[in-house]
């Protein structure tokens, strides 16, 4: 969700907000949610929050989008539009249904960028960008395959480790951070850029990690500042 409000910002323009569903169910004012779009993200279409809050926005005549990997499920059957990933797997430590989701979110924003005359050029240039991602997905597996490794090697034995990013990248550090305490046992969590400078710089240390997400972006120039608490 936080990833796809980011899509929907900065591609298709289009004001969005990304809640856990219980706010949005039980903190977020009742007007706001009459006759609005919510897409719902459950990849078991069974999520005990996310149908509460499906059935709340039934009461409040909003549309709803589901993105699920189960069709038939209770949210599949409240929707009134279902986006269908690659189908349910076993929960545990994997990385598909993320990065399904991730994609689905961003071709939505697309999509309604191409509609859109003033950003029809950019979007269509996104298509075809993103349409090459399975390619340059294994290149990276292929060529960095040594390299993680290595830094793997250094990491397993901290206590803690800290992801780190902004914007879309904050999403991927949340999902990095679960995956770590999913597959490795190592305790994990993630925080913005920025708010690491302000509070939870304190904690750390030589014995945690820090692992920053910001390929390229706007808060580049932060991650500097979080490289000189700590070696990252």
């Amino acid at each position: 969700a936080v990833a796809g409000r980011c899509a929907m910002l900065n591609i298709a323009g289009i004001p969005v907000e990304a809640l856990p569903s219980f706010e949005l169910r039980y903190y977020v004012p009742k007007a706001l949610l009459r006759k609005a779009l919510i897409i719902a993200i459950s990849n078991s279409g069974a999520t005990k929050a996310t149908l509460e809050v499906a059935n709340f926005a039934r009461e409040m005549e909003s549309n709803i989008l589901s993105v699920t990997g189960v069709p038939q499920s209770p949210l599949g059957n409240l929707s009134d539009n279902t986006i269908v990933t690659l189908g349910e797997r076993e929960s545990g430590a994997i990385t598909r249904n993320y990065v399904n989701q991730l994609v689905i979110l961003n071709l939505l924003a697309i999509k309604c960028a191409i509609l859109n005359p003033k950003t029809e050029e950019m979007g269509r240039s996104l298509e075809n960008q993103l349409r090459a991602f399975h390619n340059l997905a294994r290149n990276i597996l292929e060529e960095k395959d040594a390299k993680v490794k290595d830094i793997a090697n250094q990491c397993y034995t901290m206590n803690t480790i800290f992801f780190m990013g902004s914007g879309p990248n904050r999403a991927t550090a949340l999902e990095a951070s679960l995956k770590v305490i999913e597959a490795a046992r190592i305790h994990a969590t993630a925080f913005d850029m920025e708010e690491v400078l302000h509070g939870p710089r304190i904690i750390l240390g030589k014995e945690s990690a820090t692992v920053i997400i910001e390929p390229v972006g706007q808060s580049l120039h932060r991650s500097d500042s979080c490289c000189d608490i700590q070696t990252c």
